[in-house]
């Protein structure tokens, strides 16, 4: 599997990432993102609950989750091959950017329809380390990284298909940062495929 400008300096974009709290770049080309956006529309999605939380933590979203692919996904292999990408390119960096081995061991596909609400404002989970990254397969929407639960100083972040977004997990630079982050304006039915560390894995392959 071949991804887009190969030679991207890892360091400037972790740097970048740090500084910027979320940050996009062209990853994967127009026929790959066809081929999985086509398997993606084959499968049946789980609604995912539609509030969680309570009070100040209230989240909004409407979205479908398949957290589980057959062994047989295309979704696999860019797992592999995402991960083989970033252990090459963080061989030889010292001091290590991150606190432990990056490493992708939790994977989930997501499905978000069209509306006005995909996910409001919002954490990773604290247990998501190091690096948080989603690739956007298909659809059209509105991604906004914020400095609160209520999207004050929303900044937008390109996410067309093909693209990478990364947002930084507690872990990176020795940071224990997490943004805000949220989805709205969803006008064309949209997939995303989003790769995470959960320290609570770690040592398991991913699900």
């Amino acid at each position: 599997m071949q991804f887009l400008f190969p030679d991207l300096d890892v360091r400037e974009l972790l740097e970048r990432t740090a500084r910027e709290m979320a940050i996009s770049v062209p990853f994967l080309d127009a026929d790959e993102c066809d081929a999985l956006r086509r398997e993606a529309a084959g499968y049946t999605f789980r609604s995912a609950r539609s509030v969680v939380g309570k009070g100040v933590n209230r989240v909004q979203q409407r979205l479908g989750v398949m957290p589980v692919l057959p062994a047989c996904s295309r979704f696999n292999a860019l797992t592999d091959a995402f991960q083989e990408w970033w252990d090459r390119r963080l061989e030889g960096i010292s001091p290590y950017p991150f606190e432990s081995r990056l490493v992708f061991n939790d994977r989930m596909l997501q499905n978000y329809d069209v509306g006005e609400v995909g996910i409001s404002a919002h954490r990773d989970h604290i247990e998501y380390r190091n690096l948080i990254c989603l690739l956007v397969i298909a659809g059209k929407a509105r991604f906004f990284v914020c400095s609160s639960r209520d999207g004050a100083d929303a900044r937008e972040i390109p996410n067309a298909p093909g693209d990478l977004i990364i947002t930084p997990g507690p872990g990176l630079f020795g940071s224990q940062r997490r943004p805000f982050h949220l989805v709205r304006d969803i006008s064309v039915p949209r997939f995303v495929f989003g790769l995470r560390q959960d320290r609570r894995r770690m040592g398991k392959p991913p699900a």
